[in-house]
């Protein structure tokens, strides 16, 4: 709240299978979005990756991520047939609607 505006609600669980759910308890549709998540580990990239795609269906106007802790930055070139994960994840943010993302 120390920008003047009000955070949305967002309901951040799980289905009996383990499966992650969003919700997005707020109106959404032609607004600025800026989505504040850390990459640590698979399950808030996940989550990450899920809330942003609620919101691009939602109607998001724009979609910034902010990336406190990028997870995957150590893995930033190619070494023997290993992935370039960091590559990989901002493949991913952009294909799920991330317009912008700001890390540390």
């Amino acid at each position: 709240h120390l920008l003047g505006v009000d955070l949305s609600r967002v309901f951040v669980g799980s289905f009996s299978d383990g499966e992650t759910r969003i919700e997005v308890q707020d109106h959404v549709r032609g607004k600025y979005c800026f989505v504040v998540c850390s990459t640590s580990g698979d399950d808030s990239l996940m989550q990450l990756m899920l809330l942003v795609s609620t919101l691009r269906r939602a109607g998001a106007k724009h979609i910034t991520a902010v990336i406190p802790y990028y997870g995957y930055s150590r893995q930033d070139r190619k070494v023997e047939r290993e992935s370039i994960a960091a590559a990989d994840i901002a493949l991913l943010l952009e294909e799920m609607g991330v317009d912008r993302v700001m890390c540390k």
